[in-house]
């Protein structure tokens, strides 16, 4: 309980929300979270490194108005992920986004391995 608490919290504090959804299945907690983001009217950018869509409602609140704010990969399994691969998801996400940074401020901190 103290876990999700604690995630909330750091949600309700953010200005926009990144979720690098590196698992090949959906996860309840995340869909949970980007929810409450979501409820919040906080932008929610949502990278998916692999082929098949995890599901159809992270893509649904992963939208500001009429612009996307996903991009999905090319990759079938964790095994076959990389450092660069990511790079490259994480600047498509931030170029297809910059019409965004006039409805707020953001930063992109970018976390490596």
């Amino acid at each position: 309980m103290q876990i999700i608490k604690r995630d909330l919290w750091m949600i309700d504090s953010a200005n926009a929300i990144v979720v690098y959804h590196l698992d090949t299945e959906a996860s309840a907690g995340v869909m949970t979270e980007i929810v409450h983001a979501d409820s919040k009217r906080m932008p929610v950018f949502g990278i998916f490194p692999y082929r098949k869509r995890p599901s159809p409602f992270l893509e649904y609140f992963m939208n500001w108005g009429s612009i996307r704010t996903w991009v999905k990969g090319e990759k079938d399994s964790p095994e076959e992920l990389n450092d660069e691969e990511l790079e490259k998801l994480e600047n498509e996400i931030i170029e297809k986004n910059k019409s965004l940074k006039g409805a707020f401020f953001y930063n992109f901190i970018i976390p490596h391995k």
